[in-house]
């Protein structure tokens, strides 16, 4: 445990090359790492399959740069909109790649921003009830939907996504040294 400040840091290794930060309690990303490594034990490898869709090559970055941290994953794909590409197009690559990673616990598509065209156009396979969208992709989301995706259910990995997207945004200041936003603290 770290202190900074008034406010106390916890560090939990998970694994050689992994860690966790939480104030407090536990994160829920480290609870959806217990329960995914109980999961593998037991051997049911079935995930919810993740799509995810951005503007450019965020979507293939994003996914590389998590694989950093937590090794090569399966069933996660990346479909990229370029300037001048005809969303019929990508969504004809959005439906394609939705039948493939379903294993039969559904796919969670994931998208950088609320009423751009991968959103728009993804959010139109929520139709199907095995698919959900969610806006707002940085890398705790897609952290917590790789290590939560084979321990949940479609709807509970949705939830969970949106919470660790919101969490993870946080100000060092803050968290560190305990400041407040009061003019003349």
């Amino acid at each position: 445990m770290a202190h900074w400040g008034m406010k106390s840091v916890h560090c939990r290794i998970l694994r050689r090359d992994f860690a966790v930060f939480s104030c407090g309690t536990k994160t829920g990303m480290e609870l959806a790492l217990n329960i995914g490594i109980r999961k593998r034990i037991r051997g049911d490898f079935r995930v919810v399959g993740l799509l995810i869709v951005t503007h450019g090559s965020f979507s293939r970055e994003i996914i590389n740069s998590v694989e950093l941290i937590i090794g090569k994953q399966k069933s996660v794909e990346a479909l990229t909109l370029t300037a001048g590409e005809d969303v019929s197009e990508l969504h004809a690559k959005i439906e394609q790649k939705r039948e493939a990673l379903n294993q039969g616990n559904g796919v969670l598509i994931l998208v950088d921003l609320l009423g751009g065209s991968p959103w728009n156009v993804a959010s139109i396979c929520t139709k199907a009830e095995d698919v959900e969208c969610v806006s707002g992709l940085n890398m705790p989301m897609l952290l917590e939907a790789l290590e939560g995706r084979d321990a949940c259910s479609l709807q509970e990995l949705k939830a969970a996504c949106m919470r660790a997207a919101v969490e993870g945004v946080v100000s060092a200041r803050d968290l560190f040294w305990g400041c407040c936003e009061e003019e003349g603290a």
